[in-house]
């Protein structure tokens, strides 16, 4: 079964986020840019955008624009020290 291109579009930009090539509050692609990235319609990647708001790892400002969560990324920085330490006392 083939996964929706909403889902996929979704988890690639979590994936960029997670991987710190957006800092936490920067200005995120507009819709625009996504339509015209992935050559989808904008239903799409709206779906995908508030998935991602919904989630916690952007912000939505009508007006001004989408910018990456401060507080997401501060949860994956504490959920990866946390894992860090915790191979650290099995080692």
């Amino acid at each position: 079964m083939a996964i929706p291109k909403y889902q996929y579009i979704k988890d690639e930009l979590k994936n960029k986020i997670i991987s710190g090539q957006f800092a936490s509050g920067d200005k995120f692609y507009t819709e625009a840019e996504l339509i015209a990235m992935y050559d989808v319609s904008s239903i799409t990647v709206v779906r995908a955008l508030n998935d991602l708001a919904k989630d916690g790892y952007i912000v939505r400002q009508q007006g001004k624009g989408t910018f990456v969560s401060r507080i997401q990324i501060l949860n994956i920085i504490v959920l990866s020290i946390t894992v860090s330490n915790q191979i650290t006392t099995f080692t």
